[in-house]
């Protein structure tokens, strides 16, 4: 594959090797006005550049540069189609691994026959690369804004964690973490242009445009340390770092991505309350479905008993009853509760949580 890095026989970290596709340069300007539009956020942080540069005139060009890609704080409800027609499974399969940030943050992948926004290829001998988060809007709808190369049913799980979770952060709008200036100042400049130009056959322009370039940091929306372990970051071998010590790169979605991804596309942080209903007695162990409740949800829970209507007509009685336990997970919530009455009776459980 041309744009999956390859690594040595004898390394056993994932290492993902992706190009983030840039549009042709004619349609910067407007891109970055269309970024805009759909979230302000995204417009250059001008004091910064002037601060920087206080005598530059900042042209559009420029200024197109430094704009990021991310959706608005919104949240993130994507259609997604397939350009060449996988079979159903692997599709479904990688819709939930696109999916999986939804365990973070307020982000959603819908696949859709009719105008998908994010269209996937599998493209033999194509890598793997996407556009960056809102630039998928000016790709014409008959091409792909994502590829995973060769990808089917029988590529390593690995895989599916490493490169489909990889390419969607940056349908997300999420850069290379690899390109942030403290990793990228520790590379050896020469020794990587070699490195990547033997082993992946790239010019000497695209491993600077790849890995060499640092992100701009008056543009950057990022967590305060850059993070080595991020699915962002490429696996970058010792023998290309000024210390010799490698980068190990992500393989899959960590912890400090989920922060960062709930900051940018945060969920509800309101609360909210509900209520399920059971009838019984003795201990049991509740599984109550709600789409409303994610695994990083906060949960609390109260119990009582009731007549006729859950809503109207509760009270405490002679059964004592207890909430034990609430474990919380994507799309519900199990809680262990003690009622302790000799027979069945009507039991509301109230709960309120923080999304």
């Amino acid at each position: 594959m041309a744009n999956q890095l390859k690594k040595p026989e004898d390394h056993d970290h994932g290492f993902i090797g992706c190009c983030i596709k840039q549009l042709p340069k004619e349609q910067w300007v407007a891109a970055a006005a269309k970024a805009i539009e759909i979230n302000p956020n995204n417009a250059p942080a001008l004091h910064l550049l002037k601060l920087a540069m206080p005598d530059a005139v900042l042209q559009p060009e420029h200024l197109a540069v430094v704009t990021t890609k991310y959706w608005g704080s919104g949240g993130v409800q994507l259609t997604v189609g397939f350009l060449d027609n996988p079979p159903a499974a692997l599709r479904t399969r990688i819709l939930s691994h696109m999916n999986a940030w939804g365990a973070y943050a307020n982000v959603r992948f819908v696949e859709s026959s009719v105008n998908p926004q994010v269209r996937i290829n599998r493209g033999a001998g194509g890598g793997y690369w996407s556009y960056l988060g809102t630039d998928i809007l000016n790709i014409p709808a008959n091409q792909a804004t994502m590829n995973l190369d060769s990808f089917s049913m029988t590529t390593a799980d690995s895989e599916f964690y490493r490169v489909i979770r990889h390419e969607t952060g940056h349908t997300l709008g999420f850069p290379h973490e690899h390109m942030r200036s403290e990793i990228v100042n520790a590379i050896d400049y020469e020794k990587a242009i070699a490195y990547f130009m033997a082993s992946q056959g790239w010019s000497r322009d695209k491993v600077i445009a790849q890995v060499l370039t640092p992100l701009d940091q008056s543009s950057l929306i990022a967590t305060a340390q850059a993070d080595p372990n991020s699915i962002m970051c490429y696996w970058l071998p010792g023998s290309i770092m000024k210390n010799g010590i490698a980068i190990p790169g992500g393989t899959n979605i960590d912890t400090q991505d989920g922060q960062f991804a709930g900051l940018v596309y945060p969920r509800n942080s309101g609360l909210f309350s509900t209520y399920y209903t059971w009838r019984g007695c003795g201990t049991v162990n509740l599984n109550i479905t709600n789409s409303n409740i994610h695994a990083g949800s906060a949960v609390y829970a109260a119990i009582s008993e009731y007549t006729s209507n859950p809503r109207q007509t509760r009270f405490i009685g002679s059964a004592r009853m207890g909430i034990c336990n609430i474990s919380p997970y994507e799309g519900g919530v199990h809680i262990w509760a003690e009622i302790n009455w000799s027979s069945p009776i009507n039991v509301c459980i109230d709960l309120a949580v923080r999304s």
